[in-house]
């Protein structure tokens, strides 16, 4: 099955996706500033979240900055918004910087 992917450029989109796709989400960041990417709102039992990873980028010294991976699939019919926030987690909510907004339908 093909997949999906979104990079901040799909910021305030909707986009349709199959039963089963893989909807894959690539967010510059640099978590040595302490703001990291995660997801603030989303419905698991319509697109679950299967993975976050940072991937540097390739030659990036050490303190450099690279992406947030988030890999999720489809696995119900139905829509989701699904809401994403860079923040400093220990400093709460008063520390987003960004939002990624996107909406999910999912078709059979």
């Amino acid at each position: 099955m093909s997949e999906v992917t979104l990079t901040e450029a799909d910021n305030g989109k909707s986009i349709a996706v199959q039963l089963g796709q893989k909807v894959i989400l690539r967010l510059n960041e640099n978590p040595t500033t302490g703001f990291r990417w995660a997801v603030d709102t989303g419905n698991n039992e319509i697109i679950e979240l299967h993975s976050s990873d940072y991937i540097r980028a390739p030659g990036s010294a050490v303190g450099g900055g690279g992406q947030r991976v988030f890999v999720f699939e489809a696995k119900r019919s139905g829509s989701v918004r699904l809401l994403l926030k860079l923040w400093r987690e220990w400093e709460g909510d008063k520390s987003i910087t960004s939002r990624f907004d996107v909406s999910i339908h999912v078709a059979n």
